[in-house]
């Protein structure tokens, strides 16, 4: 049962006296006929609860001894006794509802429709006591709706968010005005800054121009609201451009800001919500935000990255702490969001010629230092890891902040190819291990879904298992833990996915197919033999007829290509003829190795093959045919048959005299199969 207490008990006697007037009180409330009636008790009601402080009284009962219509004529009422403020009956109307903590009791459809009227107080000066009053009841008020969906849905409803802006401007000390925002924030970003962009611009204008100018704990206190703010944009996902919103200004003020935080000798908590607000403003305005401003492209020295140095330095040394300690689970906010600035780091590192501006070779030197030592600590984390079965009750690979730190990781590792070689090799059973105890918990559903699915730490391994399988040391570990059973389990149930469901997984399905091209070079035997490089031939030759004359060349080239090999690896020779499955395969394959041809030595080239793309995959899978037809006789009858040997000839005459590079290259890798008549 919820009632209203206050606290400093008084006289046992006094309190006897005083619960009897109240339930008086509460009679006289329920049995009033008139206005001036009900008045007179409502003003007893407030006058005993002041003046006994231990009195309690139950929130349902006193809402049915008040009449909600009375209520509400007090809230909009303005025709006071002469020489009385105007806002005399709305204080006490508000008075009364404040005393209401339940939610389910000021959600009265009556009270809902005047949201708006109790917002409007939070525009009065809080001048006087009463004004001070009154301004506290409606701010209590507004709180219980935001903390609920459902509440803050009602506030925007009644556009209350443009008064309460502007209200914590004007008070911006009040953190339980601020609190009503946050709420709305939190439960509904997206609308709120659809409907009231603006507004909200302004509140985190003023308080960047705090978070600048300050140099004490009101620095703190703004940095904190600014990361409630501007996270809430980046939780809302609106298509617009950020900094079309903000003004340069403020991006500088609050660089400025983050920066002072950082350098200051200051509780690790505020380094902690200052890395996490600079996370939300690379997210929302890009690494480049990081770095002074330049119009013109540049070369970013020392002096212009000193603030993401700085930043990734505290991100090394902290991360190496807790991930030491073993917090990561409590501190997992702040670890990740350290996680999203290294990624954008190195994504930025690998697009740096496509940036207005680039960093200098020290610049990438000391981020490449940085991020080593970093990464050194994550792994030895992983490595420690490897021995538990658990974090808590929950097993580590589906703990989500493990899920997020080995996602961190392979986006390192898909770039950096040199550094923690032994870590990496001691780490890579374990993801692998995580892998298949995911797999056999999540069943045979292996589609990617979120960050924090087991599956996901096999996704998140392809582009490293790119360049590591191409390691002939890295590749034997993945042979002996059994890799390419996970990732061909992985490529048939993408590929099947992709054509019933109709959803798209190129990249993914590209990825698989490198990997599996390096394992093929490597391990040769293994793919003699093993069945599942048995099943990845069959849906390659499968699905190669149908996708040669689609859209998508890319994967069309790699598919052909890696089919060829397998092909190539697994036929054996004597056997007299194809089967019908070998032979669709093998004319579709010459097909688009012709089309191919036929565009790129055409004036008018098909914008759907992007030769860029397969130039490297379209000679290697000409090089597997030639080899193919050499000692499979059936494959070079196809191609005899095909005409293309005679058709090549043609072209080859008809561009004798060219001395295209390209046409060069193209001539010396056909002439084989032009020999073959």
């Amino acid at each position: 049962m919820n009632s209203l207490k206050m606290s400093n008990p008084g006289n046992s006697n006094q309190l006897q006296t005083a619960e009897g007037q109240l339930k008086s009180c509460l009679r006289m409330l329920q049995n009033a006929s008139t206005d001036n009636e009900k008045m007179a008790a409502l003003l007893l009601f407030t006058h005993l609860m002041k003046t006994n402080p231990a009195l309690t009284v139950n929130s349902n009962e006193l809402f049915k001894a008040v009449d909600v219509k009375f209520l509400v004529r007090l809230l909009k009422s303005s025709n006071v006794p002469e020489g009385c403020p105007d806002y005399m009956f709305k204080s006490l109307a508000l008075n009364i509802l404040s005393s209401f903590t339940e939610g389910d009791i000021l959600f009265h459809p009556l009270l809902l429709s005047n949201l708006g009227s109790i917002a409007e107080v939070l525009s009065m000066a809080r001048t006087a006591a009463e004004t001070s009053q009154i301004f506290d009841d409606s701010v209590a008020i507004l709180l219980i709706f935001s903390r609920s969906a459902n509440g803050c849905e009602h506030l925007l409803k009644s556009k209350c968010i443009p008064t309460i802006c502007k209200a914590i401007i004007q008070n911006h000390e009040d953190d339980k005005l601020f609190n009503i925002l946050r709420g709305i924030l939190f439960h509904l970003p997206q609308h709120s800054w659809a409907q009231n962009c603006s507004d909200l611009s302004e509140v985190s204008m003023f308080f960047s121009a705090q978070f600048a100018e300050n140099q004490d704990l009101l620095k703190f206190t703004a940095c904190e609201k600014l990361l409630a703010l501007l996270s809430s944009l980046c939780e809302s996902q609106l298509s617009v451009n950020n900094s079309k919103i903000f003004p340069p200004k403020l991006k500088d003020e609050i660089r400025r800001g983050l920066n002072d935080i950082l350098q200051a000798r200051c509780k690790v908590e505020f380094k902690y919500t200052a890395i996490k607000l600079t996370k939300v403003m690379i997210e929302l305005f890009g690494l480049e935000w990081t770095v002074i401003n330049t119009s013109e492209k540049s070369v970013l020295d020392m002096s212009s990255t000193k603030f993401l140095l700085l930043a990734l330095s505290i991100i090394q040394t902290e991360v190496r702490l807790i991930l030491e300690s073993g917090q990561i689970d409590a501190k997992s906010d702040f670890i990740v969001s350290c996680y999203v600035i290294i990624e954008k780091t190195i994504e930025f590192l690998i697009c740096d010629k496509e940036q207005v501006n680039s960093f200098s070779n020290e610049v990438i030197m000391k981020i490449h230092s940085s991020l080593t030592e970093t990464f050194d600590c994550v792994l030895q984390f992983l490595i420690g890891l490897g021995s538990q079965e658990a974090i808590g009750q929950t097993p580590c690979f589906q703990v989500p902040i493990v899920i997020a730190t080995v996602r961190v990781l392979c986006v390192w590792l898909s770039e950096e190819t040199n550094a923690l070689t032994d870590k990496i090799a001691q780490v890579l059973p374990i993801l692998l291990k995580w892998t298949k105890l995911g797999q056999t918990s999540a069943g045979e559903d292996n589609l990617p879904t979120n960050d924090s699915t087991p599956n996901n730490i096999l996704l998140c391994l392809l582009p490293p298992l790119c360049h590591l399988s191409a390691d002939e040391s890295f590749c034997a570990i993945l042979v002996k833990e059994d890799c390419h059973v996970l990732l061909a389990n992985l490529f048939n149930t993408l590929w099947q996915a992709q054509q019933v469901e109709r959803v798209d997984y190129p990249s993914y399905l590209i990825t698989l197919c490198n990997v599996f091209l390096n394992v093929s070079v490597l391990e040769v035997e293994l793919v003699k033999t093993s069945q599942e490089f048995g099943d990845i031939l069959e849906s390659i030759m499968n699905a190669v007829p149908k996708m040669v004359d689609a859209n998508s060349t890319t994967l069309t080239a790699h598919f052909g290509l890696l089919g060829l090999i397998l092909f190539r690896h697994r036929f054996k020779l004597n056997t007299p003829q194809l089967t019908v499955i070998q032979n669709d395969f093998i004319l579709n394959s010459i097909n688009f190795l012709k089309q191919v041809h036929l565009s790129v030595s055409a004036d008018e080239s098909n914008p759907l093959i992007h030769w860029n793309d397969i130039s490297e995959l379209w000679f290697l899978s000409l090089q597997n045919l030639v080899a193919c037809a050499k000692t499979i006789e059936p494959v070079k009858k196809l191609i005899l048959d095909s005409s293309w040997p005679k058709e090549i000839k043609v072209w080859m005459n008809n561009c004798n005299h060219s001395s295209n590079n390209l046409f060069q290259d193209l001539k010396s890798a056909l002439l084989p199969i032009a020999n073959l008549e």
